[in-house]
């Protein structure tokens, strides 16, 4: 079994089961996560004006920000900038000063910008994502997944059973798990889990995660597994997304 099924069945069981993370709602960290579709004709100009930007003022945490371009899937040629991590309470405090940035962003983003551009929100999950502190990949591999309503219960069971493969089998796999603070219904994108790699050769590893999984739990729990999957989720979409240093703030 390819490296890329064995992520789209885990994304659900990492992400939904534990979103409270032991974390106060007020303390959380999250990401400001904007979709930004460039004027074809007008690229060169969009991306000065966007690391000008950056440069100026998301060049620091917690308002640092970093741009990825989308190379795969429904959004393929547009960019994303993620900014944070950071708490609710960092948005009041840009609001207090936000007028030279939001004239600048009008003045040098804006106007090179399509108008099909979308901003999201997403809770950062530290403990259900493990990676190094020193990792600096390249490429995302990023799963995003609708999950039916009145699921979360199974979820978590499912969650005990697949963590225990993922920390025994493959500790050395790097991801970060989010959920979507703003749901909703028609765009299906309830969560995400995000995989960091350098090479595209990782993408086609053989890791046999069915063999690693009955190894632990046995051929009928491998069997029970797939049937609850099949059960929870009501659809899926996946995107790489590659980081440009050029026009981040950090």
């Amino acid at each position: 079994m390819k490296m890329l099924f064995l992520l789209i069945l885990l994304v659900p069981f990492l992400a939904i089961s534990q979103v409270d993370d032991q974390a106060p709602e007020s303390s959380y960290l999250l990401y400001e996560n904007e979709l930004l579709n460039p004027i074809p004709t007008k690229m060169d100009e969009f991306r000065e004006g966007l690391k000008e930007h950056n440069e100026e003022f998301h060049s620091e945490d917690p308002y640092g920000a970093r741009v990825y371009y989308i190379s795969s899937g429904a959004n393929s040629g547009k960019y994303m900038s993620a900014m944070g991590p950071f708490p609710w309470s960092a948005l009041d405090e840009l609001q207090d000063d936000s007028k030279e940035h939001n004239e600048d962003w009008e003045e040098n983003v804006q106007p090179y910008l399509l108008p099909q551009a979308h901003t999201s929100y997403w809770r950062f999950h530290p403990g259900m994502s493990t990676f190094s502190e020193d990792i600096e990949p390249d490429k995302l591999l990023v799963h995003y997944y609708d999950v039916r309503p009145f699921e979360e219960e199974r979820m978590i069971k499912l969650l005990d059973m697949t963590g225990m493969v993922m920390k025994e089998k493959y500790p050395e796999v790097n991801y970060t798990t989010y959920t979507n603070i703003f749901p909703s219904d028609k765009e299906g994108k309830d969560l995400a889990l995000v995989f960091f790699f350098d090479d595209y050769s990782w993408l086609g590893r053989d890791e046999n995660f069915k063999d690693a999984y009955t190894d632990i739990h046995g051929s009928i729990g491998w069997e029970q597994f797939l049937t609850s999957w099949k059960e929870v989720k009501q659809g899926e979409e996946s995107e790489i997304w590659i980081y440009q240093p050029e026009l981040s703030g950090k």
